[in-house]
C-alpha cells in the first residue's frame, strides 16, 4: 500500500500542476476537469486514506 500512496502523491502534484498551468493560460474548461482528476485520483483518496490497511 506504500507504493500506491506514493504514487497517487505523485499523481497529484502532477494534476495540481496541470490545473495550475491550465488556469494561467486562460483555459478554464480544461483546468476544471484537471481539477476534476485532482480531485477523485489523488486528493480525496490520499485524505480518506485507511490506515488499518
Amino acid at each position: 500500500m506504500k507504493t500506491l500512496k506514493v504514487i497517487r502523491i505523485i499523481g497529484v502534484i502532477v494534476f495540481g500542476g496541470a490545473t495550475l498551468y491550465f488556469l494561467f493560460e486562460g483555459d478554464y474548461i480544461n483546468a476544471g476537469l484537471q481539477f476534476l482528476l485532482f480531485l477523485l485520483l489523488g486528493l480525496i483518496p490520499l485524505l480518506f486514506y485507511n490506515k488499518n490497511k
